[in-house]
């Protein structure tokens, strides 16, 4: 019984503080130590190490010998090596699909609906409405890439857009609205008009576009700050 318990606290924790780090809240550098989240966290330690463990294995902290881990700080190289990944990712699932003729107006209908839901969290103008409309610019991407009918693939990119969105840390004031939503705009008119190669390139141009904006935010000495 004691290890189950053990376990929900773990994921707890695991899911609280991956909340935490992808909203900026944990900003990149800043050191987690097992004993001050116990505190904040009101869980014992030992959850919080294996928390720590499953978020060193994401790419979201680096684990520090006998010091807990620190929040990650990606240079632009790690920013070219994800957005790569992206790119072979989801466009490989988009030709596929488009190959299997599996794209129909239920595709467009859904990444409209996200988009949708994406603009109207941004409207709020808060905090949490831009953490809420970042959750849905992941949806949109991971109805993309569901299209691969590859759960390995699925997972794999799970991992790198929790990376990309830690990476991708905005305020209020920079995140890009009108780019982002006249680019999946792009993609979900191509993807309603049944026309394979609009869809690839303008998935492709928004993925490149994306990873352009995020290295030229890079602070000196070559890594992401949180804001």
């Amino acid at each position: 019984m004691g290890s189950i318990v053990r376990s929900t606290l773990a994921e707890q924790a695991y899911f609280d503080l991956r909340e935490q780090i992808m909203s900026g809240r944990l900003p990149a550098g800043h050191r987690l130590l097992p004993e001050e989240l116990s505190l904040t966290l009101a869980i014992s330690a030992t959850p919080i190490k294996e928390a720590l463990v499953k978020l060193d294995q994401d790419g979201l902290v680096a684990m520090e010998t006998r010091r807990g881990a620190v929040v990650r700080r990606f240079t632009a190289a790690d920013v070219r090596n994800l957005y790569e990944a992206r790119e072979l990712i989801e466009l490989h699932a988009m030709s596929r699909a488009f190959a299997e003729r599996r794209i129909d107006r239920a595709l467009s209908e859904h990444l409209h609906a996200t988009q949708a839901n994406l603009l109207a969290y941004r409207a709020q103008g808060t905090e949490a409405g831009l953490i809420d409309a970042l959750a849905q610019d992941r949806a949109f991407h991971r109805l993309i890439v569901a299209l691969s009918n590859n759960q390995t693939l699925v997972d794999w990119h799970e991992r790198v857009m929790m990376q990309t969105h830690t990476v991708r840390v905005y305020s209020l004031a920079t995140y890009p609205l009108e780019r982002l939503a006249a680019e999946h705009a792009a993609v979900i008119a191509a993807v309603r008009d049944a026309d394979a190669t609009a869809a690839r390139a303008a998935l492709e141009r928004h993925l490149v576009l994306s990873r352009d904006e995020i290295l030229s935010r890079l602070p000196d000495g070559d890594g992401v700050a949180a804001r």
